[in-house]
């Protein structure tokens, strides 16, 4: 079986979009490739990220969350400097 990966990054304000988004890719697939779905997100609610695993059910897909929340501090972790025209949002 063949299958894609497919990467997605979003705060809250955009979980419509991106089910959406979930939903054109799954829709548009063959039936023999599976879709491994990354979804770096920010803010999302359990109930959020539950909906979207919905897709699961009637689609050949793998959907994982990565919160963001986890990782905010991992460039003080790395030493990276920070741009100093880049403001933090």
């Amino acid at each position: 079986m063949e299958g894609i990966n497919v990467v997605f990054t979003a705060d809250k304000n955009y979980i419509n979009v991106i089910g959406v988004a979930i939903y054109s890719v799954l829709k548009n697939l063959p039936k023999n490739v599976k879709a491994r779905i990354f979804i770096f997100s920010s803010g999302f609610e359990k109930c959020d990220i539950n909906n979207l695993k919905l897709f699961q059910k009637d689609y050949n897909c793998e959907i994982v969350n990565v919160p963001m929340e986890d990782y905010e501090d991992l460039g003080i972790k790395l030493k990276i400097k920070r741009n100093k025209n880049v403001q933090k949002v």
